[in-house]
């Protein structure tokens, strides 16, 4: 997927750009890891989040560049020109199990007791 991507641009908007994982150093089998752009003077969301007193405008800035980003995203994986690759993710077992695990056991665990301690 990281090569896939390298084609696909960053997203600005009103000041904010959600920038595009580039992949540095391929992997060359399922059990080694990839290394990929590292973004030294960015924060991540969750950071910024945590540590700073965001006002409604900047957390809609923030919003509409991440919306824009998986709006794109989205375009561009739904394009014919990426069927081949959309087809070949959908054998990854592996991904789509983590996937799951991520978003509905984990995330729900958060909601409904949010009086514990998480580690992603």
């Amino acid at each position: 997927m990281l090569i896939a991507l390298e084609s696909f641009p960053s997203v600005h908007y009103a000041g904010v750009t959600i920038d595009t994982p580039r992949l540095l150093e391929p992997t060359i089998d399922d059990h080694q890891i990839g290394v990929y752009t590292d973004l030294r003077q960015s924060t991540d969301l969750k950071c910024l989040a945590l540590t700073r007193t965001l006002t409604k405008e900047q957390c809609e800035r923030i919003g509409r560049a991440l919306g824009g980003w998986m709006k794109a995203f989205h375009q561009w994986a739904g394009d014919e020109r990426q069927s081949e690759l959309v087809e070949s993710l959908k054998g990854n077992i592996k991904m789509r199990n983590m996937k799951f695990g991520l978003n509905y056991t984990r995330l729900l665990a958060v909601v409904t007791d949010k009086d514990k301690e998480y580690e992603w």
